[in-house]
């Protein structure tokens, strides 16, 4: 829905122009409007750009206060049940200025304090400043939807929704340079495992489900929700639990189709995102719209898509993308992923979905991300059957840390990700493997991985996307389900569609028989066929003395990556083309974040 931005001084007296550029450098975020405000004896300032969404009076314009002032609050998101929180609120004699949903957050802190966090049922970043109190809160959803960074230096906290806000801050301030243990976890996977961490060193990110409370020098971290089964929902019965299963899903989707603004849904073809169309199509009157895109390779989803949408009746709209435009763009393009928690392709696709999107007039999509992780969507799941789940847990974290990893620097960065990983998935004592598998992908992936790669790639182009299959509801009740309703089967079989069956079991209502029973193939842009179009530009950003990959590999060692064949058999082949990617996406990045800086050393490859 928006950007925010600001800071809580602590030396000295800023820039009066700091808040404003801050705020300016994610416009894209919010090109309807802007607000900023302060109060500089307190050294608090706050900074607001506007995507109107519900409400699109000037009454909906942030900052918003309380009747009195003492509450100012900005917003990057939805509250999705926020009527019925309004009803509650009015009754015991608050009294709102708007319609909109963003209002509900300050009188909720009125009413409950930073207990209100935990009743919000929606996707949500929250900058909240208490005058009485002195205190400046910093919220987030409960699982990450929205991103907020912060930077705690000398001179104060400042924060974002994106770092790159943080480019505005004098030298002396803060200076861009590469956090080497986040750049260790990017070559190693293709994400970062920790919610918190961000490539840019001295920037963190508040935790999803956590809320920060800043006061002078002392910043307190609380979770106001935690991942946790429901006794009831494993007692269910699996007609029961298909039932209760589809009720939760319509909901979360009405709810999430909310809005004064045109509404559409990224449609692949495959499950997730189309059973979402097919919900959402049941909601509506007025057909739904819909958007492919595809890349004219032998994975290509348009003819699923283009099924799925005559199967529901949508207004649906194919976008042919070509891999070298992203080769050709990709210096400009990298200006939108700041924070580069994740090397997923798809960073580029959505960016460029939504270029020709938001010339139909759309403003929200809704969009399959999630399902995955709630519903035991990955072969990697076949962990907790048999044979595996005979196995020592040390042995099955070293499987799936491989299914995660690639072609790594170094044999002590395997282990020691591959030691974090373990820990990851044992430490919350939780005996089903399943949910091991569920925490890890819903807590440590999924934020960093694939919703960070939807919310900047969306607000590039000012469209917001929402996650029905991530509302928190849907999620507990599918973490909570016996393995057996989400993975089908006692054994592992390496051919067989075994993922995310209760799912399948809904779409049996709304789907062909083709689409709910594909194997899920997943989204991205063809690789080697990007690499390949432009590869005179990867070798000159590879080869270059000064990049990160000198600093990694020898020239020859590089030359030999360079090589690489396109195969979709050869493990080792499939190494060399994603190191490539992954060293070619980071020199980009570097180039422009750090301005050409010096690349660490820390990471040289030993013999």
């Amino acid at each position: 829905m928006c950007g925010i931005t600001g800071m809580l001084w602590r030396k000295g007296v800023p820039d009066p122009s700091l808040l404003s550029r801050m705020t300016h450098r994610i416009q894209h975020r919010g090109p309807d409007s802007s607000g900023n405000w302060a109060e500089p004896s307190d050294g608090i300032f706050l900074g607001h750009r506007r995507l109107s969404i519900i409400d699109l009076s000037e009454r909906g314009s942030q900052p918003m206060t309380n009747e009195t002032g003492r509450i100012r609050m900005i917003c990057n998101g939805e509250i999705y049940n926020y009527r019925d929180l309004r009803t509650q609120l009015e009754a015991s004699g608050h009294q709102f200025r708007s319609d909109s949903d963003s209002e509900v957050i300050v009188h909720a802190y009125e009413a409950w304090g930073s207990d209100c966090f935990a009743r919000f049922n929606g996707m949500f970043a929250i900058a909240l400043w208490d005058a009485e109190s002195k205190t400046l809160l910093l919220a987030r959803d409960h699982l990450g939807v929205k991103p907020l960074l912060y930077l705690s230096t000398p001179h104060g906290i400042f924060f974002s929704s994106e770092a790159k806000s943080f480019l505005e801050l004098p030298r002396d301030v803060w200076t861009p340079a590469f956090d080497e243990a986040a750049l260790e976890h990017l070559l190693t996977f293709q994400f970062l495992t920790d919610p918190a961490m961000c490539l840019l060193r001295g920037v963190s990110k508040v935790r999803p489900g956590h809320v920060l409370a800043i006061q002078a020098d002392k910043i307190q971290e609380t979770a106001f929700w935690s991942l946790r089964v429901r006794e009831a929902v494993t007692a269910l019965t699996y007609d029961e639990a298909v039932k209760e299963c589809e009720a939760h899903l319509l909901r979360s989707v009405e709810l999430q189709m909310q809005a004064d603004v045109p509404v559409g849904i990224l449609l692949s073809g495959g499950l997730d995102s189309s059973l979402v169309a097919a919900l959402a199509a049941r909601k509506t009157p007025m057909p739904v719209h819909t958007f492919t895109a595809g890349f004219e390779h032998r994975w290509d989803e348009r003819p699923y898509a283009a099924e799925v949408a005559r199967h529901i009746g949508s207004d649906h709209t194919e976008i042919l993308i070509n891999p070298r435009e992203i080769s050709d763009r990709i210096e400009s393009l990298i200006y939108y992923f700041d924070d580069l928690s994740s090397l997923d392709g798809g960073l580029f696709t959505t960016i460029l979905m939504t270029e020709r999107i938001v010339q139909r007039g759309v403003k929200v999509l809704l969009v399959g991300e999630g399902a995955d992780e709630a519903f035991a969507g990955y072969s990697w799941y076949g962990l907790s059957c048999l044979p595996f789940r005979l196995l020592p847990a040390r042995v099955r974290s070293e499987l799936f840390s491989y299914t995660l990893s690639r072609l790594l620097p170094t044999r002590r960065a395997r282990r020691r990700t591959t030691d974090r990983v373990h820990r990851i998935l044992t430490a919350a004592n939780e005996p089903d493997i399943c949910r091991q598998l569920h925490r890890f992908d819903l807590l440590h992936e999924l934020p960093s991985h694939f919703l960070m790669k939807v919310d900047h790639g969306t607000m590039a182009n000012s469209i917001e996307a929402r996650v029905p299959y991530l509302d928190p509801n849907v999620v507990e009740f599918a973490y909570s389900l016996p393995r057996e309703y989400k993975f089908e089967g006692a054994w592992f079989h390496f051919d067989a569609v075994q993922e995310k069956r209760i799912l399948r079991s809904v779409a049996a209502r709304y789907l062909p028989d083709t689409i709910r029973g594909r194997k899920k193939r997943g989204f991205s842009i063809p690789v080697p066929e990007m690499l390949l179009s432009n590869m005179d530009k990867v070798r000159n950003y590879l080869l270059d003395p000064a990049s990160l990959a000198r600093s990694l590999y020898t020239a020859p060692q590089i030359e030999k990556m360079l090589g690489f064949k396109p195969s979709f058999y050869s493990p080792l082949e499939k190494d060399k083309e994603f190191m490539v990617w992954k060293l070619f996406l980071l020199e980009v990045w570097r180039r422009y974040y750090l301005g050409g800086g010096q690349a660490p050393t820390s990471l040289k490859t030993t013999a």
